[in-house]
């Protein structure tokens, strides 16, 4: 980003100025696709044609992911101390790293 910024061809020719514009506004959009695991998520499956959260998603579930979903919010509700909770984030993190 910063070696794209348009403040750094505000000496340039008018082309260069524009250039620089509009790669700086698609690293923007790039970055604030995958800054967050949800933005990130969307955008990877939009890459491979799901709308996920559009008109024509399928709000169906399959019941084993609601049933693991509910086991894993359960054992937050039972952590009764930051270490467990912390823990509990590890092997989450490391699933969802498997998973992706």
């Amino acid at each position: 980003q910063k070696q794209l910024h348009p403040d750094k061809f505000s000496t340039k020719s008018e082309e260069e100025q524009e250039i620089s514009s509009i790669n700086s506004a698609v690293i923007n959009c790039a970055y604030s696709a995958l800054k967050t695991p949800f933005a990130r998520v969307q955008y990877l499956l939009e890459l491979h044609g799901i709308d996920a959260l559009g008109e024509t998603s399928i709000t169906a579930v399959d019941p084993e992911v609601l049933m693991e979903i509910m086991e894993q919010r359960e054992k937050i509700e039972n952590c009764t101390d930051m270490q467990e909770l912390q823990e509990l984030e590890q092997i989450n993190r490391k699933d969802m790293q498997n998973a992706i």
